[in-house]
């Protein structure tokens, strides 16, 4: 083998979930599922890259490959994660562009979200390419990387740390630090709703990587993300975080995302004190009918009752709290008016808000049956592109409508100072400040498409 690269390659976006604007195109949302294989490369001694296509054009990322790692002399195969369906598109030009240059250059696809359970829909929207790989990548390593002639002695973790050595321009990114994956509490929106839910990550393991990371990074001024599908954090585990915290001498603040029934009031002292500082919480609606639809509780009232008191106590310890809420099927005018007014009652206690309409992702007989149950609670097909279903919510809200209605939402409640802090927090890059915000704001043209406030 050449002592070039192995290229781990995360497909951009020629498409976006919502409205383009100068500082969209600049959030920087980590592929850690990728990283993490990049990580267990580096590990082995096989010197490994990661690079993220984002908004840039496929040609842009390939230059970068090119240029700066010596693409063109590397011997390894390389590995595509397509991470979403909006980035098939992104992904087919970019396997087109390397075939020009390199015909004889192999390439592995992965993405366990877009393939699903089966390769051959994949193969018929890609060019050819020699591997596609279902489920989770960390796995079938060493299978697959044999095929190639590279010895790999496959590794089998609850928990992977990632090596933000093996990510290009990683001092841009804010760090995400894996803490459990799954979830299993059935949620009928979520992809996760039958993946069970590992254990978090021991205190002390979590630790090492944030000083691992300090040590890399030579700065300890970071605001990480601890990702997880859902957060269950028990008081031990708390103030075992505080405490570790406070004897390594790390002041952290840091951001993740929880269930309004995963995470209790009362714990929420003791993760103020260990660093948290923004809780994303995915409340979803107010509404009763529209919370039995989703499946997200069985007791809608106990549920809401629930929601106010951890926003109220977030907010008198000064944690910020992002609410989430999602527009979905059946959702009526009544129904809307059930979730702003929780949202108007609750005001003062949210920093900001991230409201959009259900859409349906995923192959056809993936999800024919849940199309069926969205479709018996009055939702209809609107639009659709290769895995990607928009949908009329109800015979009173169009698509169109649930578009409109989500950003006149979340510009009643959510400013543009808090807008940048909570994406300055995990998303936008770290040398991004708040004039460059404020310059970008001035370029976009129609400000009421904006998902905040400008006054």
């Amino acid at each position: 083998m050449s002592h070039s690269y192995f290229f781990c390659i995360s497909a951009g976006q020629t498409i976006t979930r919502k409205k383009k604007t100068p500082f969209s195109l600049k959030h920087r949302y980590l592929n850690y599922g990728l990283l993490s294989l990049a990580t267990l490369l580096k590990e082995q001694n096989i010197p490994a890259i990661q690079v993220q296509g984002l908004f840039d054009a496929p040609q842009q990322t390939l230059q970068i490959c090119i240029n700066k790692y010596d693409f063109l002399n590397s011997e390894y195969p390389l590995f595509l994660s397509i991470p979403s369906f909006y980035a098939l598109e992104w992904a087919q030009e970019f396997i087109d562009l390397i075939y020009k240059i390199k015909p004889e250059q192999k390439i592995i696809v992965g993405g366990r979200w877009v393939i699903g359970n089966s390769i051959q829909n994949i193969q018929k929207v890609l060019p050819p390419v020699d591997h596609v790989i279902t489920g989770l990548g960390e796995l079938k390593l060493s299978e697959i990387l044999s095929k190639y002639g590279i010895v790999f002695i496959q590794k089998i973790s609850k928990h992977y740390e990632l090596n933000y050595e093996a990510l290009h321009d990683s001092h841009l990114y804010q760090p995400s630090f894996e803490i459990s994956r799954g979830c299993g509490m059935g949620c009928a929106f979520c992809q996760e709703k039958d993946e069970p839910l590992t254990p978090l990550k021991p205190v002390k393991q979590l630790i090492e990587e944030i000083k691992k990371f300090i040590s890399f990074n030579k700065s300890n001024d970071i605001t990480p993300y601890f990702e997880t599908s859902m957060f269950t954090p028990n008081r031990k585990w708390s103030i075992q975080l505080k405490e570790q915290l406070v004897e390594e001498g790390l002041k952290i603040k840091w951001r993740t995302e929880a269930r309004i029934d995963s995470i209790k009031p009362e714990n929420l002292e003791y993760l103020f004190e260990a660093g948290l500082s923004v809780l994303d919480l995915g409340l979803e609606s107010a509404s009763h009918q529209q919370l039995l639809s989703m499946k997200k509780t069985e007791n809608p009232q106990k549920y809401l009752d629930r929601a106010s008191k951890l926003i109220v106590k977030a907010y008198e310890l000064g944690i910020k709290v992002k609410i989430n809420i999602l527009l979905y099927a059946g959702e009526t005018k009544k129904t809307l008016k059930e979730t702003e007014d929780w949202l108007e009652k609750h005001k003062t206690y949210i920093t900001g808000v991230s409201i959009g309409p259900v859409t349906v992702y995923g192959w056809d007989e993936d999800t024919s049956v849940y199309m069926d149950a969205l479709e018996t609670l009055g939702a209809s097909i609107y639009r659709s592109s290769t895995g990607i279903k928009y949908l009329n919510l109800s015979a009173e809200i169009t698509f169109d409508e649930s578009i409109e209605i989500s950003r006149q939402l979340s510009q009643k409640f959510m400013t543009k100072e808090n807008f940048f802090f909570l994406k300055s927090f995990s998303y936008l890059p770290r040398d991004y400040k708040y004039e460059n915000f404020l310059t970008d704001l001035d370029k976009v043209e129609n400000k009421n498409d904006l998902s905040f406030s400008i006054n």
